[in-house]
């Protein structure tokens, strides 16, 4: 189940996509990365989320983090590879689906 969760430290959003549905973007105050987690674990076990398979957090096995930060080269996602490494952001950027889809609705999501 892809997501992401922008703007840790404050008013946070988050994109959650499951199987072939949409992606759901929800925002929460987190000031930290494990509230970020923790906030993510109970909403998946929550039936708000929809998610049959996953009753309560211990049915979740594993978690994946991916902690960005490109400062003033790197504005999108990137594959880790000799131009990245050599700090030429080039044309290495990638961006995902979920990402995208959390730009285009969060401005809706936190202005409306």
């Amino acid at each position: 189940m892809p997501g992401a969760v922008q703007d840790i430290g404050g008013e946070a959003v988050i994109g959650i996509q499951y199987r072939s549905e949409p992606v759901r973007v929800l925002t929460a105050a987190l000031p930290d990365v494990a509230s970020a987690l923790d906030y993510l674990l109970r909403y998946i076990a929550s039936e708000r989320s929809g998610i049959s398979e996953i009753k309560h957090t211990s049915d979740v096995q594993a978690v994946g983090h991916r902690v960005v930060h490109g400062g003033e080269h790197f504005t999108e996602s990137a594959l880790i590879n000799d131009c990245v490494q050599l700090g030429d952001a080039g044309t290495q950027s990638s961006r995902g689906v979920v990402s995208e889809s959390i730009e285009r609705q969060s401005g809706s999501v936190l202005d409306g």
